[in-house]
C-alpha cells in the first residue's frame, strides 16, 4: 500500500504490505469520498464509510500544528495552510459524497 511521507511531501508506492490474513483494512485519506474522478471511482470498494468533521478553525489550526513541528517558521507554515491546505480541506469538505457516518469531532474543544 502507499504511504504519503509527510517529511519528502511524497506519496510512497509500495511502502506497506498488507498480510493475507488481514479481515479488516482501514483506509483513510482527505480524497477518498471525495465526488470527482478518479475518486468516485473507489466507492464501490468500501463497504462502510465514514467521515469525520471539524471545524474550519478547528482544521486551521491544527494544519499549522503540524507545520510548525516540521521546523517552518510562521510565515512559511501560514502560507502552506492557506495555499494548499485549506482550499483542499473546503474542496474534500463541500464536494464529497455523503459518507454511511459522520463524526463530528469535538476535540478542538480540548
Amino acid at each position: 500500500m502507499p504511504v504519503f511521507d509527510r517529511v519528502l511531501e511524497i506519496s510512497r508506492a509500495g511502502a506497506l504490505i498488507v498480510p493475507a490474513s488481514a479481515r479488516v483494512l482501514v483506509v483513510e485519506g482527505n480524497y477518498l469520498l471525495l465526488n470527482q474522478e478518479p475518486w468516485r471511482s473507489l466507492r464501490p470498494l468500501f463497504d462502510i464509510t465514514v467521515m469525520v468533521r471539524e471545524s474550519r478553525s478547528c482544521i486551521e489550526a491544527r494544519l499549522l500544528r503540524r507545520w510548525l513541528s516540521y521546523g517552518f517558521n510562521e510565515a512559511e507554515a501560514r502560507m502552506k495552510v492557506h495555499v494548499n491546505d485549506l482550499p483542499n480541506a473546503d474542496l474534500v469538505l463541500e464536494n464529497s459524497i455523503e459518507p454511511d457516518f459522520g463524526v463530528i469531532s469535538n476535540a478542538g474543544l480540548s
